[in-house]
């Protein structure tokens, strides 16, 4: 069986007891990269020195820590560029961008861009059209629904973006103790949509006088079902919550009221050591959360994980794209550099390997081999098939919008209100204070009628 992502998560447990757990793998980082087609492929580029002779590829990025042995490998296969990382922060890179723009200084090659801030970015006509000559990045061959969120207001094919996806981690210990059973399939079945996995989470709270939660916080039942709906925040300058975001709110108050989920705050170092312990069976689960959250923080949980589709099916998350500004020095290096790590196998496979993420190239999701592992921390299931079968299945997400960031700043202090009120307020009141927010940070707005 091929071993696939074995480096980053070496790197991320950082414990001998879980390399024994994935196999035995002796030799080290140095034998494995060897075994391993993608890298050694890589490696079989052009192996002239490097010298300060190469052309940079400057990247603002904040993703430092994940790049470092990908980029040894692209500038040993592509050895007239090297890769020059500079860190800025995702909330701080578009007033980074307009303050060197504004100022006539030099933008970079590469700009990591949040889904958040994209919406405001692609605003401003300052993009390379990728799919155009003499890129001809190729667009048409990357997952559909994705490319109307690579595409700027003014038609040019801006850059392609990490596939996120989601899934339901749980524990099977907690599984067959509550459920009798720790199968996925079975599971999925049990809780076809959300009504059954509540009235689960009450029975749950009453065999356990209390203890047991479903679910860690709020905040991650929100961004399961904020994942799972295309509807659209915005219209022009309407405000559209009616369809979007107040059902949204009615479920998690629904949650909070009834102790579906525990009082952690979303995203916090708790909730992420929280998988170490046994108060909380499900956890949302986005590809990049295995390497990053449940591995680092359960690393004697070896065998004792699951992973399904939460109630409703598999959700879409939040990622981020690339792109190349107009006033960039090396435009056609780093439109190589985004073409080879999103557009071709090899590339892929670092991505793969080294990052645990997926990229949009339609053909990675043909090839049933491509992702997919027996994981031994899963109990060897394939969870790699599940996030690359959720990728294939998505059909559209919420379009990006010139208000994302602001919206998402007042949507989190909304979950933060649901959380501490115990989920005495009803979904009216807190959408309007988000609506209320919004209108005050931009008078242009008008709610929906």
């Amino acid at each position: 069986m091929r071993r696939i992502w074995k480096k980053n998560l070496a790197a991320a447990m950082a414990v001998a007891m879980f390399m024994a757990v994935l196999g035995g793998c002796s030799g080290g980082k140095e034998a494995e990269k060897a075994s391993d087609p993608a890298v050694s492929a890589a490696q079989e580029g052009d192996a002239k020195t490097l010298t300060d002779e190469r052309i940079p590829i400057e990247i603002w990025t904040w993703d430092i820590a994940t790049c470092t042995e990908i980029h040894q490998i692209f500038e040993e296969k592509f050895p007239q560029y090297k890769i020059v990382l500079t860190p800025v922060e995702s909330s701080q890179l578009t007033q980074k961008l307009q303050t060197t723009l504004a100022s006539g200084g030099q933008v970079p090659d590469i700009c990591l861009l949040e889904y958040t801030h994209r919406g405001k970015l692609f605003q401003l006509d300052i993009w390379e059209d990728l799919s155009a000559e003499p890129y001809h990045f190729p667009d048409s061959e990357m997952l559909e629904w994705l490319v109307p969120n690579e595409t700027d207001d003014f038609g040019n094919y801006v850059g392609p973006e990490y596939v996120a996806v989601g899934a339901l981690a749980y524990k099977r210990n907690l599984t067959k103790e509550y459920f009798g059973t720790d199968d996925p399939e079975e599971l999925q079945k049990m809780f076809p949509d959300w009504d059954s996995f509540i009235a689960a989470g009450e029975v749950v709270q009453e065999k356990s006088g209390g203890k047991v939660f479903m679910l860690p916080s709020v905040g991650a039942a929100g961004a399961i079902l904020k994942g799972q709906s295309p509807e659209t925040y915005f219209e022009g300058n309407q405000i559209r919550f009616n369809a979007s975001i107040k059902p949204i709110f009615e479920r998690l108050i629904e949650m909070k009221q009834k102790k579906t989920v525990d009082m952690l705050d979303y995203g916090s170092p708790e909730e992420a050591a929280s998988c170490g312990k046994d108060e909380h069976i499900f956890f949302e689960c986005p590809a990049w959360a295995l390497s990053q959250i449940i591995y680092k923080n359960d690393p004697e949980g070896a065998g004792r994980w699951g992973l399904m589709l939460p109630p409703g099916g598999g959700y879409a998350g939040t990622s981020a794209s690339m792109g190349v500004p107009k006033g960039a020095k090396n435009k056609e290096g780093a439109a190589e550099y985004i073409k080879f790590f999103q557009s071709t196998m090899e590339g892929g496979a670092l991505i793969r390997d080294y990052k645990s993420s997926l990229i949009p190239l339609k053909a990675a999701y043909e090839d049933p081999e491509f992702y997919s592992q027996e994981d031994p921390f899963f109990g060897n299931q394939d969870v790699w098939r599940v996030f690359a079968e959720t990728a294939k299945n998505i059909r559209g997400v919420r379009p990006l919008n010139n208000y994302d960031q602001d919206f998402e700043d007042s949507y989190a202090l909304a979950v933060k209100t649901i959380n501490a009120s115990n989920g005495d307020i009803t979904a009216q009141e807190i959408t309007q204070t988000v609506v209320d927010e919004l209108v005050n940070k931009h008078p242009e707005l008008v709610l929906e009628e």
